[in-house]
């Protein structure tokens, strides 16, 4: 599925498997304030992934997954997962050349 980025929008939706997906990109937002004209409390019953959380504030949810996405320096990319406490260990997969 091509996921563009909400930058214009500040909000898209999509649907997948039965569950509605609402992405928010938060760069153009001066604050939390503006979250609740752009639906986010009905979008919080569903699966939320939000470009600059920082600009959340009181309002980023405790629990929530981070995936900080770097480059690793040959053009790709890296995914950090950090938060979820008690469930992310439970998605990690084996590393190359670990035994599963």
């Amino acid at each position: 599925m091509e996921v563009p980025s909400p930058s214009y929008t500040l909000v898209q939706v999509y649907e997948a498997a039965g569950t509605e997906i609402s992405h928010f990109d938060l760069w153009r937002l001066d604050g939390p304030d503006a979250l609740h004209e752009l639906g986010w409390d009905d979008a919080c019953e569903g699966v939320v992934l939000v470009e600059w959380p920082d600009r959340l504030g009181a309002l980023k949810p405790d629990g929530a997954l981070h995936i900080h996405l770097l480059h690793d320096g040959a053009g790709g990319r890296i995914a950090r997962l950090g938060g979820w406490d008690g469930r992310l260990a439970s998605l990690e997969a084996p590393r190359t050349g670990e035994a599963s």
